[in-house]
């Protein structure tokens, strides 16, 4: 495994809005500043009510645009009415668009769902449960209205010189 220093480290700080109805994402999320990550949640069979479904993100089209071709191809199919967390990315490490790209808006969207799609194991989503495919390290910290997300998931614990050379970790000590 690549050793990194923390000078790589990427923070992803995402807000969350929500509980916001389908309805209510299609008719006002379709604005500019309506990309990141979301969340679905409804029942699930085995699960059970209020079960986090599905995490996605939208770097191209807006937050509507992309529940609009979910609801097409299953929301509609639902027992129970889907229930929608919108994730927003800020902090203090302003989005710069490079070559008409958004890269550091792109990346993160990417990191962090990635990350919550790992740890949080939806059962709709099928990519990404097996391994979150970041490599460099990455903390995305979820903020207000998260709902069942962790606060924190990062990649540390797979960069850690402890995981990765446990011969060779050292316990402090006080001497």
């Amino acid at each position: 495994m690549v050793q990194h220093s923390l000078s790589e480290l990427r923070v992803v700080e995402i807000r969350w809005d929500g509980p916001i109805s389908v309805e209510d994402v299609l008719r006002t999320a379709n604005h500019e500043a309506d990309y990141g990550v979301y969340q679905l949640y409804g029942t699930h069979n085995v699960l059970g009510p209020d079960t986090l479904l599905y995490i996605g993100k939208v770097e191209a089209n807006t937050f509507a645009e992309r529940i609009a071709s979910h609801a097409a191809e299953w929301i509609d199919w639902e027992a129970s009415p889907i229930r929608v967390y919108l994730g927003r990315l800020g902090g203090l490490v302003p989005a710069q668009k490079i070559g008409g790209e958004w890269k550091n808006w792109e990346d993160g969207i990417s990191r962090a769902e990635r990350l919550l799609i790992y740890f949080c194991a939806p059962p709709y989503n099928s990519q990404g449960l097996k391994s979150h495919g970041v490599t460099n390290p990455t903390v995305v910290l979820n903020y207000h209205r998260r709902h069942r997300l962790p606060v924190e998931v990062s990649t540390l614990y797979d960069t850690s010189s402890y995981s990765t050379q446990r011969e060779q970790w050292k316990t402090f000590t006080t001497d």
